[in-house]
């Protein structure tokens, strides 16, 4: 079983990119894990973010292999605590043939070819969060998902 997360754009901010990777480094007592960036469309107005975000689409899904099982975070997914994400992360876990593939998208959303292929919509809060913050978020629920599966003390 591997783990991947897809996000699009960069990280701007030092200090999130080090709680990611310290995350990371967690997680990889776990399973494997890769972090996948893909290039963020440039938006210069509303009018354009629709194009844009369908371009997202495409360089998303082509990432993702069929055996894969997707769970993409959407605003409109579903809203669930720490001890049952991890009863449907190891759900998931157990029932994929590829690997467990998370995207977060660009500030304008996902396309809706990306939402309609994923298995599961997932939102981590009603609240909306820049994307580099939701990655920071995405990694230590996963990591506490997994620490609630292994019964240790970090998820108390």
């Amino acid at each position: 079983m591997k783990i991947a997360i897809l996000v699009m754009g960069r990280l701007k901010d030092r200090y999130l990119e080090e709680g990611i990777e310290t995350y990371f480094q967690r997680l990889r007592r776990y399973c494997p894990i890769e972090l996948i960036r893909l290039k963020e469309e440039n938006k210069p107005n509303l009018a354009s973010e629709p194009r844009a975000v369908q371009v997202e689409g495409e360089r998303i899904l082509a990432q993702i292999k069929d055996e894969d099982t997707l769970i993409a975070l959407s605003e409109e997914g579903q809203r669930w605590d720490s001890t049952r994400w991890a009863g449907e992360m190891q759900q998931a876990l157990d029932n994929t043939r590829g690997r467990l593939f998370f995207v977060i998208g660009s500030g304008a959303g996902l396309a809706p070819e990306v939402k309609q292929r994923a298995d599961i919509l997932l939102s981590l809060s009603p609240m909306t969060f820049p994307h580099q913050i939701a990655l920071l978020l995405l990694t230590e629920q996963i990591y506490r998902a997994w620490t609630i599966l292994k019964n240790e003390p970090y998820h108390r």
